[in-house]
């Protein structure tokens, strides 16, 4: 009896353990879904052709995996991105909703011929910077103001983005890009929205002049060898770009110039030279510094030149780009004369950490190195270099103003351009526990105290604003509460007493039968008065780790949030 049942046991258990074939089917069916999701993700983030799955010699690799595995065809591939698309639009709604929210805008013409435009979303979310791209579009009637406006409006209807959470939009400084940033300024709905340009965009637009060494063409002159007395800075930089597209042409040039490297420095990596390019940013300091960088090894290359010519009284091409000591010593000059703005749209182009605080002590920075450089240069000696400055100083003045000044109002010049710092950087740079401290030094005490005072109304205003739809979603909450009560005592009236009883109930979060007033309550100009006055004796944190890296302000404030909850 003993044996039947310990052998009924095991034949139970061996039952309950057994696979069914079913579930075989499953397992490989949902393989093949999750290779399918897979491979759609790989054509997608690879940037791969979308019919990447009808290669033959593609299906043999898969098929060596697993003879089960069908790789999709380009139709299967877009339906699942396109099932894809739909679901994280959904899921981006939901999250983008009640969002406050700036756009970023950028146009340009494709190798063939067609304009696009691309908006991008940004916000912070539980003090983390986030960043979507909303929509890229084929413009066919040119990216125009109107064109880009529509293409907005479409993009926050779709998306569920309220006018009145826009705060800025940033953009360059062409022409269409202003009047669309001047159209949607004046939306009724946006009440908090500005219009700014991108400040990198705007820096390079003075470093640009030393591209193209556009200043008076009258004393640009070529120098030859025995003009060693005098400056050649613009011409300098001309010849030593010349130099350069030489090298980008001749393999044969770049190969003597590693080899000269590699026997000056045996253990270090051959450097090559740098092209600048007008679009490019600070791509002319680049060119400079790389040039400045290997001077001794194109030294060794003239020399090479000059001593295995095919003809001793005739110098070779590459000879007759042979910069001379007065070309070095230019070219120092104007790659100190660019460092300033090179150092400075680098500090502002970052996506991943808040740089709109920098703005003001970045402008105040290029603005004194420039002022520096125009001082030491002297004007008989240095023309072309003083020139250079001259052109370069006017203008950034004319693009940031004569001087460092404070205002709530959009300053615009002539054609409507904006001039000089927009309002919310210097909104931003009170907000960061880094250089709110700074402000003391950049501007007036006029400007200052309106600063604060503009800001205290804003947070006010925000403050207010947000108490307001507390109080909606408060109202639609008791009135939900107030019809789920009325079925569940399935009730058909409530008399007025009962009614009036209930709304003061939830109104004051209280159980008490009779309203509590607090009359030692604080007004919200009390709170803010004192919220504001312990910020700014705070004594915030540094601009830098002990790493040398930028200390993130949105981390402070996630800590202190609870301390100053308004601001």
């Amino acid at each position: 009896q003993k044996k039947i049942e310990i052998e009924a046991a095991t034949k139970s258990v061996a039952a309950s353990t057994q696979l069914s074939i079913s579930s075989f089917a499953c397992n490989i069916s949902s393989a093949k879904v999750e290779f399918k999701r897979k491979f759609a993700q790989w054509v997608l983030e690879q940037s791969m052709p979308l019919n990447v799955g009808e290669s033959p010699t593609f299906i043999r690799m898969i098929k060596a995996l697993g003879s089960q595995l069908v790789v999709p065809d380009h139709n299967s591939t877009k339906d699942l991105l396109y099932s894809k698309k739909v679901e994280t639009t959904s899921k981006l709604r939901s999250y983008l909703k009640s969002k406050f929210y700036s756009i970023t805008c950028d146009h340009w013409t494709s190798y063939a011929h067609e304009n696009y435009g691309a908006l991008t979303l940004h916000l912070i979310d539980n003090f983390v910077l986030k960043t979507f791209v909303l929509s890229c579009v084929k413009h066919p009637n040119g990216t125009t103001a109107p064109e880009v406006e529509a293409q907005l409006v479409v993009d926050l209807t779709s998306w569920g983005l309220e006018k009145g959470r826009f705060i800025a939009a940033v953009t360059d400084t062409a022409s269409n890009m202003n009047a669309f940033g001047v159209s949607i300024s004046s939306w009724r709905e946006a009440v908090f929205l500005r219009h700014h340009y991108c400040a990198d965009h705007v820096l390079q637009l003075t470093a640009v002049k030393a591209y193209s060494g556009e200043v008076d063409q009258s004393i640009i002159r070529h120098v030859g060898e025995d003009d060693e007395g005098e400056d050649t800075s613009i011409s300098s930089v001309k010849k030593a770009r010349a130099l350069v597209s030489f090298f980008h042409s001749s393999c044969i040039a770049t190969e003597k110039l590693s080899q000269a490297q590699k026997r000056l420095n045996p253990a270090g990596t051959p450097l090559k030279l740098v092209q600048d390019v007008k679009t490019r940013w600070w791509s002319t300091h680049d060119l400079i510094e790389r040039i400045l960088e290997v001077r001794e090894a194109l030294e060794a290359v003239f020399a090479d030149e000059f001593r295995f010519r095919d003809s001793q009284n005739v110098p070779t091409q590459l000879e007759k780009l042979k910069l001379t000591e007065s070309d070095y010593d230019s070219l120092k000059n104007v790659e100190f004369v660019l460092k300033p703005l090179r150092k400075a749209q680098k500090a502002l182009e970052g996506e991943k950490y808040v740089n709109i605080s920098l703005l003001p002590l970045v402008i105040n920075e290029v603005r004194s190195q420039l002022g520096l450089c125009e001082g030491a240069v002297d004007q008989d000696t240095q023309q072309d270099l003083y020139q250079l400055l001259c052109v370069m100083v006017d203008d950034f003045k004319d693009r940031w103003g004569e001087s460092m000044h404070y205002s709530n109002e959009v300053v615009r010049a002539s054609r409507r351009r904006q001039v000089g710092i927009p309002t919310y950087s210097f909104w931003a740079t009170a907000l960061d526990p880094r250089t709110k401290k700074k402000l003391s030094k950049l501007l007036n005490a006029e400007d200052l105290t309106q600063l604060w005072l503009d800001l205290y109304e804003a947070v006010k205003h925000f403050t207010e604003l947000q108490e307001v739809e507390e109080q909606q979603q408060q109202q639609q909450q008791n009135e939900e509460e107030q019809r789920r009560r009325q079925q569940q005592q399935q009730q058909e009236q409530l008399d007025r007493a009962r009614i009036t009883t209930c709304n003061n109930n939830f109104l004051a979060n209280s159980d008490d039968d009779e309203e509590y007033v607090n009359e030692d309550a604080l007004t919200i100009e009390e709170i803010l008065e004192a919220e504001f006055k312990a910020y700014k004796g705070d004594r915030g944190r540094p601009m830098f780790s002990t790493g040398g890296a930028y200390n993130n302000p949105l981390d402070w404030w996630r800590i202190y949030a609870d301390k100053y909850p308004n601001i």
